[in-house]
């Protein structure tokens, strides 16, 4: 995480300069050939990933509020926190009741949303007398209407739903892929986008293969879209600090992918934009690379998917491709 200070004088030079900033980090990243999306978020927002929570997937948290003393809470603290939290979104729920009742709680919701403030001030006494004179008022309604409030149950969802595996389906790819793949081989495929070379990788996975993909594209927005929660992700990156490709900056990629293949020796390893590298070098270069790439992978068990989402080989490109990799054309 990057943090930046300007010190303008006022607002007209704070614009000037979160524009130049926003600008800067663009550029930044299309010459890095990372895709990226853009999002507002409050003031001590920020994005996290542990791949203990949340299924790997990064999540949004936001810290606690500035007004807040920065040192640790604790226990005693956090227990009262989770409580208000826990009182606050009962009340919110049997407010929702109460208007299906018909019943007017427009000023029941005004003070439960300064009960909340409060809470994200720590202010608790503020808290307890917001919540209090809520809770007498929503018991009188309850009464009143001579039924029981329902309590806001948490549904969880099944564990077998969030892990089920990708189907096959009907890729014709994915099945050419399984029908063809052998270890220490290199499979370009013919395919628009990445998702058959995808659910390839994934039921070779569950053979005993490490699934990897190594991709310029946004992690998160790859791991939504495909559901890689055993899946481990690199960055592929080409391009030298200038935003070239050149001999050097060929070389680093080689020996990223390498390192990749002698830390996970058994793996189905699917490159996105491999292929692609046609558009930006010399193809001789590009036959060079898929060389040294074989030779890497000979004796090791790992299997390398790169699928070419843009315009086909040519039957001379293919040809000349041919010793060091197979390639796939499903029919």
């Amino acid at each position: 995480m990057k943090d930046a200070y300007s010190f303008d004088a006022d607002e007209a030079g704070l614009d000037k300069s979160y524009q130049l900033m926003y600008q800067a980090y663009q550029r930044i990243f299309e010459r890095l050939g990372v895709a990226i999306d853009i999002v507002k978020a409050d003031t001590g927002t920020g994005m996290l990933e542990n791949p203990s929570y949340n299924k790997g997937l990064p999540y949004f948290v936001s810290f606690r509020p500035l007004l807040h003393s920065v040192t640790r809470l604790g226990d005693i603290e956090l227990a009262r926190y989770d409580l208000y939290n826990r009182k606050i979104d009962d009340m919110r729920y049997q407010m929702e009741q109460l208007e299906a009742e018909k019943i007017d709680v427009f000023e029941l919701k005004l003070e439960l949303d300064l009960a909340l403030e409060k809470l994200k001030i720590g202010k608790f006494d503020m808290v307890d007398i917001y919540l209090e004179s809520i809770e007498s008022r929503l018991q009188k309604y309850w009464l009143q209407l001579k039924k029981r409030p329902k309590r806001k149950q948490v549904q969880l969802a099944k564990l077998e739903a969030e892990q089920r595996r990708p189907s096959l389906g009907n890729s014709k790819v994915a099945k050419a892929i399984l029908n063809n793949a052998r270890p220490g081989r290199i499979y370009i495929i013919e395919e628009k986008g990445i998702e058959g070379s995808i659910l390839a990788s994934t039921a070779i996975a569950n053979k005993g293969y490490k699934s990897i993909l190594m991709t310029n594209k946004n992690p998160a927005m790859l791991y939504r879209q495909f559901r890689l929660q055993n899946t481990q992700m690199f960055m592929f990156n080409a391009y030298d600090r200038n935003g070239s490709i050149t001999d050097e900056s060929l070389e680093r990629l080689y020996y990223s992918i390498a390192e990749v293949m002698n830390r996970n020796p058994k793996s189905v390893i699917v490159i996105d934009g491999l292929v692609g590298l046609r558009n930006h070098v010399e193809f001789r270069k590009l036959v060079m690379f898929v060389n040294y790439l074989k030779n890497a992978i000979a004796k090791k068990e790992a299997i390398i998917l790169a699928p070419m989402s843009g315009t086909p080989l040519s039957d001379a490109e293919y040809e000349a491709m041919k010793k060091d990799a197979d390639l796939i054309r499903p029919t």
